[in-house]
C-alpha cells in the first residue's frame, strides 16, 4: 500500500506518494484565489481545471509539461443541480481524492463526460 504524504506552502499542496516498491512521485497542486485547484502537476504532465457557476470542475485539461499551453486530452464534465453529499467540503477535496482518480467535485454530482460516461444516481423520495 503507498504512502501519502502532504504538504504545503501558501497557495502550493505538495503530494508524495511513497509506494513500497522503493519509488515515489510527487504531485504539486496550485490552488486559485477562490480556493479551488488550478492545477496539479506531476513529473511529465498537468492537469488544468476550469470551473462552472456552481463551483464544479467544468473542464479538465491534459497537458505536457514540456508545452503546457496545448492539452492533449480535455474531459468535460457535466453535472445535475442536486447537492453532493460532500457538498460541505471546498476545493482542497481533489486533493484528497486524487489518490482514487475519480472525485473531481463535491458541489453537485456528475452526470456525464465527453468520453460518453454516464453516471446515474439514487435519491431520497
Amino acid at each position: 500500500m503507498a504512502k501519502l504524504t502532504f504538504s504545503y506552502s501558501g497557495n502550493m499542496v505538495t503530494t508524495v506518494y511513497d509506494y513500497p516498491e522503493g519509488y515515489d512521485e510527487t504531485l504539486t497542486t496550485t490552488i486559485d484565489t477562490h480556493g479551488r485547484i488550478e492545477k496539479v502537476v506531476g513529473r511529465q504532465q498537468q492537469y488544468q481545471f476550469e470551473y462552472d457557476y456552481s463551483d464544479n470542475i467544468a473542464k479538465r485539461g491534459l497537458y505536457d509539461n514540456d508545452n503546457p499551453n496545448v492539452p492533449t486530452f480535455i474531459v468535460n464534465f457535466g453535472y445535475d443541480k442536486k447537492n453532493s453529499p460532500l457538498s460541505g467540503f471546498n476545493g482542497y477535496f481533489y486533493i484528497l481524492t486524487q489518490a482514487f482518480n475519480d472525485i473531481y467535485s463535491a458541489v453537485n454530482k456528475r452526470i456525464s463526460n465527453n468520453n460518453l460516461e454516464f453516471y446515474n444516481h439514487t435519491y431520497n423520495k
